[in-house]
């Protein structure tokens, strides 16, 4: 177990079929679409890259689907916070139903506006199982999709779950349980606990970094703007990335000059997310009542 994570040896997957997922199946696949003919009803459209199924999604953050304000409220996310989010997830972010494989070569399944994996991903799971446990029981739980002391899990034919990365790979490798976890990702319950998970995994922890010039990042970077700039760098470059935002801070001054230090660094080393840090930085969004 790494990171609190259980992980394979090796890249390939290899399923015999005696291990194969325990999938009680209320859906029909024609092609490239699953047609679920539960009482919950749905289409959920797939697409494949190799072994791997995926779905790219279509209730969008900004959307009539999406969580209103309140929900953001409620989680705490409020003003500066609520406007950040708001911000990155349109333009940066995914649909919160997607699901893909592979992203990163040691991620193999992601979920969700944040493409949350790994440790994150059962994060996930695990707040929407707790918070409404019926719910999740009847789109994740039916098709053996479940997560276990913060380990994603997967029912098998015979014998014990599989957990870890080795579940995350059987799910991505089946339609059916794809087009579940994407189904699921429209449950309003669902995408609360994907801004819960974004607030509780990615914000706050971000924000919570020690520097040298101030007691934490939060100290120095408060507006929506630099809010926003902390996100990206997260959902761009992984968990570390805020800790590039950390050191820029750690040169002192307000956060104006913060930013400044930060965009010269990305300049000289021509990172590649160089365009759109200066496109989050100059939107007229932020300028907006």
């Amino acid at each position: 177990m790494v990171g609190g994570r259980e992980s394979t040896s090796s890249f390939k997957l290899t399923l015999p079929e005696a291990t194969c997922p325990r999938i009680a199946p209320p859906v029909r696949i024609d092609g490239a679409v699953a047609t679920f003919t539960d009482a919950l009803g749905g289409a959920v459209v797939l697409g494949r890259i190799g072994p791997f199924f995926l779905c790219r999604g279509s209730v969008a953050p900004r959307g009539p689907l999406a969580p209103g304000a309140d929900v953001l409220r409620d989680l705490g996310l409020a003003g500066a916070a609520a406007r950040a989010i708001d911000h990155v997830l349109t333009w940066y972010g995914a649909p919160f139903d997607s699901v893909n494989a592979r992203l990163r070569e040691d991620q193999p399944l992601s979920w969700g506006v944040w493409h949350f994996a790994g440790d994150r991903f059962a994060a996930a799971l695990t707040a929407f199982y707790d918070d409404a446990p019926e719910a999740a029981a009847a789109r994740l739980a039916s098709f053996g999709i479940a997560v276990d002391r913060g380990v994603v899990t997967l029912a098998r034919v015979r014998g014990a779950a599989l957990r870890g990365e080795i579940a995350e790979d059987a799910i991505a490798s089946s339609a059916i349980a794809c087009a579940a976890l994407a189904r699921a990702g429209r449950d309003p319950k669902a995408m609360r606990a994907q801004l819960s998970t974004l607030a509780d995994a990615v914000l706050r922890p971000a924000l919570a970094l020690p520097c040298r010039s101030t007691s934490t990042v939060a100290d120095t970077l408060r507006s929506p703007r630099a809010l926003a700039l902390i996100l990206y760098c997260d959902l761009a470059c992984g968990p570390s990335g805020p800790s590039r935002l950390a050191e820029a801070v750690d040169g002192g001054g307000d956060e104006g000059e913060v930013i400044e230090r930060f965009v010269s660094h990305l300049q000289r080393t021509r990172a590649r997310e160089l365009s759109s840090v200066i496109r989050i930085l100059t939107s007229p969004e932020w300028d907006a009542p």
